[in-house]
């Protein structure tokens, strides 16, 4: 993958954080790259699995425009039935509660899942207050120069109710049905008959993450 890092460097870094007092470990993992295989894959599994962490990331490679990989030529091998055995074979130690997330729950990514506020400080660094969304410079040098210049973006209420169902499905989060339109609640509770939804406590939640986007856009109607 061209990092800096091998794999023995990285089960070194977990190994030595466990050993000088750190209790709370997450690894990151990529997958659906141009040399997975099941076998590769369950290997690496295995060894995160053994090793003392309490949670684990799991990221499909997407190639950006204008990056190292898209330059030369590299592609995504995005494989549906894979995806599902890996996040099978994380499941059967760490539970899944966001579609990229296992393991004990971070406040930390909660917090963006249910619109929290949050200040983000550096480069690039995006922020989100109320209902707008702070962007700083992406540019290391100006970003030092001045810090506070940065743009906002105002987000209108479909923005944040669409947010709410993207996010909201993704993860445990759920989306609140005091949210939905009355249109929206016919069409939320057809996914329920069809058990792809389920209906606790005044919210839907999505049994499936990895059709997260598909039920947003079916729910979702601009008012």
């Amino acid at each position: 993958m061209g990092r800096n890092h091998s794999g023995k460097n990285a089960i070194e870094s977990i190994e030595k954080s466990f050993k000088v007092g750190f209790k709370n470990i997450n690894m990151d993992i990529i997958y659906n790259t141009a040399v997975d295989s099941r076998k590769l894959l369950e290997k690496d599994i295995n060894i995160a699995l053994y090793l003392p962490i309490n949670h684990i990331s799991a990221y499909s490679l997407t190639i950006e425009d204008n990056t190292l990989f898209s330059d030369r030529g590299e592609k995504s091998f995005e494989n549906l039935e894979d995806t599902e055995w890996l996040f099978n074979k994380i499941s059967q130690k760490f539970e899944q509660y966001e579609i990229s997330n296992f393991g004990n729950e971070s406040k930390h990514n909660l917090g963006y899942w249910q619109g929290d506020n949050y200040l983000g400080i550096g480069s690039g660094a995006v922020g989100f207050w109320e209902n707008h969304r702070i962007y700083p410079h992406r540019d290391v040098a100006k970003y030092i120069a001045n810090p506070i210049d940065f743009q906002i973006e105002k987000l209108s209420e479909n923005d944040l109710r669409f947010e709410k169902l993207f996010l909201g499905f993704r993860s445990k989060v759920g989306v609140f049905k005091n949210i939905l339109s009355d249109n929206e609640i016919k069409i939320a509770n057809m996914l329920v008959q069809e058990n792809i939804l389920k209906f606790i406590e005044n919210r839907y939640i999505n049994k499936n993450y990895l059709i997260a986007d598909e039920l947003a856009l079916r729910i979702f109607k601009e008012k």
